[in-house]
């Protein structure tokens, strides 16, 4: 029916989901079997303002999510009545340091936003700030390169501009690394168990290596916590010395297997390895904070008027 209605519809389906297996644009189902992400074939064509918009956004929400995540004061009086009868938060705020060591940080995020219509035209409207295990950037730019390949012979395939969310992912943690300033330690690949998303990861990972020389680990927070230990302030895992532990779990209570799971993160919060993302700065991240966050009021106390206003 959809072939009548459209004709050609079907090979340029069969096509898309060829190109999606051909790149690695794939993940585990809940059966273990490797299937294509979703996608759509089409992109949404974004006005200029709306893409001004977003990129105006970007700054004043990233300084908002720092400044939040170094009040701890702030962190602690939102997240305590929660954390009396919430198991995880309360656990969350015990790894919060009193005395953090002198170390570089890292915001690896993802904030996500749905187009409002209006009578001037679409205007975000953010649905939420993902700070821990923001992830599919590769997968992001796989996609682009997808639509573009498969108009190829129409105008909107010249009219697709090149997005490369992956290679920005990749610069930022190089560039974390080096600032570390130890090329032989190690960027830690913090899992979850039963890690779905391992394709968009390893794209990450094999870019690192190949392509910038950087030498990375992937454990389970469960093995980070029996096996790592701090030597000198330094975090040390299977003998490497870590510069990074970039987190893809973490994020829910069921990432926590043990005890040694915990430790995974007061390891990494004692030690002088970038935490990405640090307890203060997934705190910062937890729906409570994001709450609190909506009155102008408390954007105030983080934000000039004018960005206040604006986020």
């Amino acid at each position: 029916m959809l072939q009548t209605a459209l004709p050609g519809l079907a090979d340029r389906v069969r096509e898309a989901r060829e190109y999606a297996l051909s790149r690695g644009l794939l993940k585990y189902d809940a059966q273990g079997q490797v299937v294509h992400l979703p996608f759509t074939l089409t992109p949404w064509q974004a006005p200029e303002h709306f893409v001004q918009q977003l990129h105006s956004l970007a700054g004043p929400f990233n300084r908002l999510y720092a400044r939040v995540s170094h009040d701890h004061d702030f962190l602690r009086q939102t997240l305590e009545p929660a954390a009396r009868t919430d198991e995880f938060v309360s656990r969350m705020l015990a790894c919060l340091p009193e005395d953090p060591p002198e170390r570089p940080e890292l915001f690896l995020t993802r904030n996500d936003f749905m187009p409002l219509q209006t009578p001037e035209g679409p205007s975000p409207r953010q649905v939420e700030i993902n700070m821990i295990a923001a992830s599919l950037g590769p997968a992001s730019q796989k996609v682009n390169d997808l639509q573009r390949f498969l108009y190829r012979e129409e105008d909107l395939g010249r009219r697709i501009l090149p997005t490369r969310p992956g290679d920005e992912q990749i610069r930022v943690l190089v560039q974390a690394w080096k600032l570390f300033g130890d090329p032989q330690a190690r960027i830690l690949f913090v899992l979850p168990p039963g890690e779905m998303g391992v394709f968009d990861q390893l794209t990450l990972a094999s870019d690192l290596v190949l392509e910038h020389g950087a030498p990375m680990l992937r454990c389970t927070m469960e093995e980070l916590g029996r096996e790592g230990e701090i030597r000198g302030g330094d975090l040390w895992f299977r003998g490497r010395r870590v510069a990074m532990g970039y987190f893809r779990g973490g994020y829910a209570p069921a990432h926590y297997e043990g005890e040694y799971s915990w430790k995974a993160r007061r390891l990494l919060e004692a030690s002088t390895a970038i935490s990405v993302p640090s307890i203060p700065a997934q705190l910062a991240n937890m729906k409570m904070v994001q709450g609190r966050l909506t009155s102008p009021e408390v954007l105030r106390r983080y934000l000039l008027d004018s960005e206040a206003e604006a986020v």
